[in-house]
């Protein structure tokens, strides 16, 4: 069943404003309904354009992007485009394509990419779309070595459809994937990462750790939370909500898990007060006597795939997902080249991926000179260079890509981009 918007609140009894401020209120931007998420119906269509399709996410698949704020998605965004924003229709909803900076032709494709995936995905608000592309900020420093996020604003949608879309947060197709974040302010729930003696085992005591630092006024983050949440009953509340997630250090590193705190924020629309609350986090002393202090540990970079700040790139949390491992394997991510998470695409990735794991080895290249070599009286050959890599063998399928669904979405992803 199709949700309605919140009810308007009943102002029948209110002074009646004069002419002129009518005039004037009407001019003004119409404050844009707070959606409440909620996952509705999907549509994929059997037919040439099923690349588009949307993938369903596994269900203990539970990541959302950290570190983001609403004033994020604006800060590489003009003023004149951030009106444009403001004054999008109603239950608008701001996507962030996977992997991509800004750049005029990346942006153009993405618009293309958004109208197919969601007049796909959701029928009915086909005839209502409206695709409010950003425009870069005069002032962005052109050497930046960490892009800023940017996002296109989808306005027009059922209320039912926007809802959904921030519902799963993350959408995955082989064409065209992204991650939906609401037009209202939000902040975050990740208030930093801290190093202890402890590994996964350990989980139950971090997760103490973090509570009883939340409940106890003489920490400073319990004095924080005592200060800006007077009401006993839901400071306790925010102090149950708080979780924590362990993150493996990156492949040849030294250093232990690193693990993040997660607790509903007490500003979860204020940005400026929330960064006090972070702040308070960063500069309490996080110490149980079973692990030892808390190290802060925060990666210097954001994820160029997701963009959270809780992780690196190859740290990120879609690459657990069994189906992203077809044309993504582990071991690239993992062991083979970093350099290959800066795709600006899922299709370019998949390309390079497949070549990283197709290439010859050293220690390859070295037994096939040595072959040669042998063969050929003695002289040396040159190694073989730009080998054509095949595509993966179907029995290598594991089990839990084995269902018939997993088996077609690993048929897809074989699909050359072109």
């Amino acid at each position: 069943m199709a949700l309605s918007p919140p009810p308007m609140p009943d102002t029948s009894d209110d002074v009646t404003l004069n002419d002129a401020a009518q005039n004037e209120a009407s001019n003004l931007p119409h404050p844009p309904t707070e959606i409440i998420t909620i996952p509705g119906p999907i549509s994929r269509p059997n037919d040439m354009q099923m690349n588009y399709n949307a993938f369903r996410l596994p269900p203990n698949f539970h990541y959302r992007v950290q570190g983001m704020f609403s004033v994020h998605l604006r800060l590489n965004v003009s003023k004149i485009a951030q009106q444009a924003w403001d004054n999008a229709n109603d239950h608008a909803v701001i996507i962030v394509p996977l992997y991509m900076t800004f750049s005029l032709s990346r942006m153009q494709k993405a618009k293309v990419d958004t109208l197919i995936f969601l007049k796909r995905a959701f029928p009915e608000s086909a005839a209502t779309l409206n695709v409010v592309l950003p425009a870069k900020a005069a002032n962005q420093n052109p050497k930046l070595d960490e892009p800023l996020p940017w996002g296109i604003m989808v306005a027009g949608l059922q209320y039912q459809d926007a809802a959904t879309l921030l519902h799963h947060h993350f959408w995955l197709s082989y064409k065209f994937s992204f991650v939906a974040y609401p037009a209202t302010p939000f902040t975050s729930d990740w208030i930093g990462n801290w190093a202890f003696a402890a590994d996964e085992s350990d989980e139950a005591i971090v997760l103490e750790c973090l509570r009883q630092n939340l409940a106890t006024p003489q920490t400073t983050i319990g004095k924080y939370l005592m200060k800006a949440i007077p009401d006993e009953q839901a400071r306790q509340d925010i102090i149950n909500s708080a979780r924590v997630r362990p993150i493996r250090p990156i492949p040849n590193d030294n250093d232990t898990i690193h693990w993040a705190f997660l607790v509903d924020s007490p500003h979860p629309e204020d940005v400026d007060e929330h960064r006090l609350w972070v702040n308070a986090a960063y500069a309490t002393e996080w110490f149980h006597p079973a692990i030892s202090a808390g190290e802060l540990r925060i990666p210097r970079t954001a994820c160029r795939c997701c963009k959270g700040r809780d992780h690196f790139t190859v740290q990120c949390p879609l690459t657990k997902i069994p189906y992203w491992r077809s044309p993504f394997p582990s071991k690239v991510l993992d062991e083979t080249d970093f350099s290959l998470t800066n795709a600006n695409s899922i299709a370019e990735y998949e390309r390079r991926a497949m070549s990283a794991i197709m290439a010859p080895t050293p220690a390859c290249k070295t037994r096939r000179r040595e072959t040669n070599s042998a063969n050929c009286g003695g002289a040396s050959a040159p190694a073989p260079e730009g080998e054509t890599p095949e595509p993966p063998n179907e029995a290598e399928v594991t089990e839990e890509q084995s269902s018939p669904e997993a088996i077609v979405t690993c048929k897809m992803l074989r699909i050359d981009a072109q």
